[in-house]
């Protein structure tokens, strides 16, 4: 969670003069150990209906890139139809 700054400045400088865009979804994915960890973790102190570490990172992430580039978030059910 400490190198947010530098994981939205990547994304940003991977998409400027690249693509024009209003609005974005923006995902990602971690490296299975961390799942298998707070797996264990969330086992070993009964932790239940929290949000995950994927889902938190992400919900950061956007928070930052939409403060940055002022671009609005697509909401999923509008993906679906």
């Amino acid at each position: 969670m400490n190198q947010l700054d530098s994981i939205v400045e990547k994304i940003i400088e991977s998409v400027e003069n690249k693509y024009e865009f209003k609005t974005f979804l923006l995902g990602a994915s971690l490296p299975a150990p961390l799942y298998e960890r707070e797996d264990q973790i969330r086992a070993r102190f009964k932790i239940r209906g929290k949000e995950s570490i994927k889902k938190e990172l992400t919900k950061e992430l956007r928070i930052k890139f939409i403060k940055i580039t002022k671009k609005k978030l697509t909401i999923c059910s509008q993906i679906l139809q």
